[in-house]
Parts: structure tokens; C-alpha cells; sequence
């Protein structure tokens, strides 16, 4: 692997961790959190970590936020999955794609700290 493919695939891992993060520690602070901002953060920390482990084997993937389609290319690369891998599918109504629009999303999720 390239360098600068070490750097991105580390970059999509830090990523990755970051929205883990984020989810983990807004339950903690916040039990009543809104469950789609939590949901669209758990989302995307998986699709971060599916893609970064994708690139990192060199394996080929559209751009996509179908967490079970990345999980199957996995499967098909040989790559372990963890074992919740059958579950990623219940974070497809948080997935960016499932908005009409961006605007609709920016909105929804500045609206909590905007009022």
C-alpha cells in the first residue's frame, strides 16, 4: 500500500472512531438523546470503518451508505466481520441518502441547538 493510501485509510479510521465516539458519549451525557442523531452518527462511524478497512485490503467499492452492500464486498474480499455484521442493516433509516436533501438534513440536525 501506498503512503498516501496508509494516511487516507488512517484518516477514515480516526473518522470512524470519532463518531463512535461521539454516540458513546452522548449517551452518557444525554440518555434521552434523540435516537437519529445518534443513529446517523452510529451509521456513519460503521460506513467509515467498513470503507477504511475496504481500501486497506484494496479492495474495490462504489460510494455508497449501504452498510450491508459494504459488509458483502467484505465478505467477498475474505475480510472478517465482527460479529453484529447481520445487524448493520437496522442503521439504513439513518443513512444520509434516506434525506430528500441535505438542506432537509442540515436542518434537522442544527434545529435542536438552534432553538
Amino acid at each position: 500500500m501506498r503512503d498516501d493510501d496508509r494516511v487516507r485509510v488512517r484518516h477514515m479510521i480516526e473518522a470512524a472512531d470519532s463518531a463512535v465516539q461521539f454516540v458513546a458519549g452522548r449517551q452518557r451525557a444525554e440518555p434521552d438523546a434523540r435516537a437519529w442523531v445518534l443513529g446517523f452518527h452510529a451509521q456513519q462511524g460503521v460506513e467509515k470503518a467498513l470503507t477504511a478497512v475496504l481500501s486497506g485490503v484494496g479492495a474495490e467499492y462504489p460510494r455508497t451508505d449501504n452498510l450491508v452492500m459494504l459488509a458483502e464486498l467484505l465478505r467477498s474480499a475474505s475480510c472478517p466481520l465482527p460479529p453484529d455484521a447481520d445487524d448493520f442493516g437496522r442503521l439504513a433509516p439513518f443513512a444520509l441518502s434516506n434525506w430528500r436533501s441535505r438542506r432537509e438534513f442540515r436542518t434537522a440536525l442544527l434545529t435542536p441547538w438552534c432553538e
